[in-house]
């Protein structure tokens, strides 16, 4: 079962990207993956540059089979899941699907009329993450 999330960037001009990600939208998965590893601006535009995710991992990788060959719960599995060459999946990079991104002119029409999925996370220009999730939006913090 997918945790739907979606991670957002507020832009310098003021305009607003966001990608969808399927996998693990938890504040504990996608959301301390942001806070660790896509915190700088530069990296955030590259990662979504790639579109909608499938999973996201701590870096961008290379393009890699979508397909995992070994069985599922088997030490196998997890190894070829976590080699950094199959680090994030992206929809159109791995899978050759069309290349989906969201774009909004302001923060305001993101606010209104984004795609929410269960968690939304958006990197505001002033470099703070934010987590809106059950119609209340906070700044992300992690323990």
């Amino acid at each position: 079962m997918a945790t739907r999330s979606t991670i957002a960037k507020e832009n310098n001009d003021g305009t607003v990207t966001q990608v969808y990600c399927h996998w693990d939208g938890y504040p504990s998965g996608v959301g301390k993956t942001l806070l660790d590893h896509y915190s700088n601006a530069d990296k955030l535009d590259l990662l979504l540059s790639h579109g909608s995710i499938s999973s996201l991992g701590d870096d961008i990788g290379e393009q890699h089979s979508f397909s995992n060959p070994h069985s599922y719960d088997t030490p196998e599995y997890f190894e070829w899941r976590n080699d950094p060459k199959n680090s994030t999946t992206f929809h159109a990079r791995d899978r050759d699907e069309d290349l989906s991104i969201n774009t909004y002119d302001t923060l305001v029409e993101y606010l209104a009329e984004c795609q929410r999925e269960e968690f939304d996370y958006i990197l505001t220009a002033d470099g703070k993450w934010n987590l809106s999730y059950e119609g209340g939006c906070k700044e992300l913090i992690l323990d």
